[in-house]
């Protein structure tokens, strides 16, 4: 199988043993965007400890890695280079494996999701792309293109509620609870069979690396109708404003906070609260910037 590119939400281990997390389609001549998500070490990662223990881009950028300011979009992105790589894993061969020999709850479970969503263009990330998940984890599947993207999201009815994670989010993005609630959905986390899963959203096409630059404007604020489809579940998620109501109108939203993903689908009117940058003469609203994380919330 194989392919030449990386994509979002692969995985990759460095010469010195240590997991990261690909980030997004558009990666620079020489080296990947990617987080380090584990290192060698003690832990129920059967021989690693985990790096990265909450998510949120203000986490993200504290990672003890090599960062790397990107001129073109004007922030600063975790890096491996490509010269210290050892292996690529490819989540669509690694489903395909765990698939063959579902033989743990995490594969049952694996089994469940696969039988509800179909095992086209699926993958699976996480620990157990690695081989290096325990009973407690969560089985963390991806979905490849456009057309089964909206396939699971108007099919798919999720199996149980993750409570959990709305508490947790909460906590982690300094949000109240009513507000975490808005932006759960049980087809892309929840649990089956006792066992946590999450639905991830992948494009299957490459994108080209500084297609064009953007420059910082400042903090804004808005309220807009938006209209976003598979564009809003990949990385980042993006939608169209359709309307303004009120405040200064962007002619798009733009999320590299994977949480606020969700709001972005379909058509909604929403408040965002971002960075303003100018990409080439279009007017973007930013969420998940280092100096202005911002928030979103249905209105």
């Amino acid at each position: 199988m194989g392919r030449g590119h990386f994509f979002d939400r692969d995985v990759l281990v460095s010469r010195d043993g240590s997991i990261y997390v690909v980030i997004g389609n558009a990666h620079p001549p020489g080296y990947v965007l990617a987080y380090l998500k584990y290192v060698r070490g003690e832990g129920p990662w059967r021989g690693y400890r985990r790096v990265l223990k909450q998510y949120g881009v203000k986490n993200l950028i504290s990672s003890p890695q090599t960062m790397s300011l990107e001129p073109c979009y004007d922030v600063t992105f975790p890096i491996l280079p490509v010269s210290q790589l050892e292996s690529h894993l490819l989540p669509e061969e690694g489903f395909l494996k765990l698939l063959s020999r579902a033989a743990d709850r995490q594969g049952e479970a694996l089994m469940e999701l696969a039988l509800s969503l179909g095992t086209k263009e699926l993958g699976v990330t996480g620990s157990l792309l690695t081989g290096t998940y325990h009973m407690d984890s969560d089985v963390d599947v991806l979905v490849y293109g456009c057309r089964r993207a909206i396939q699971v999201m108007e099919e798919f009815k999720g199996f149980q509620e993750d409570v959990e994670w709305i508490s947790q989010t909460a906590r982690t993005y300094g949000l109240s609870i009513g507000d975490a609630k808005a932006l759960y959905d049980v087809r892309r986390r929840g649990k089956v069979k006792g066992v946590g899963y999450s639905v991830g959203f992948v494009d299957d096409r490459p994108h080209k690396y500084c297609e064009r630059t953007c420059r910082k404007l400042g903090p804004r604020e808005a309220v807009v109708e938006v209209e976003g489809w598979c564009d809003a579940l990949f990385y980042p998620a993006s939608a169209q404003v359709i309307r303004g109501v009120e405040g200064k109108v962007p002619s798009k939203v733009l999320s590299y906070e994977g949480v606020f993903s969700p709001l972005l689908f379909g058509r909604r009117k929403l408040k965002v609260v971002g960075m303003s940058m100018d990409c080439e003469g279009e007017d973007v609203l930013v969420l998940g910037d280092r100096e202005v994380t911002g928030y979103v919330k249905e209105v």
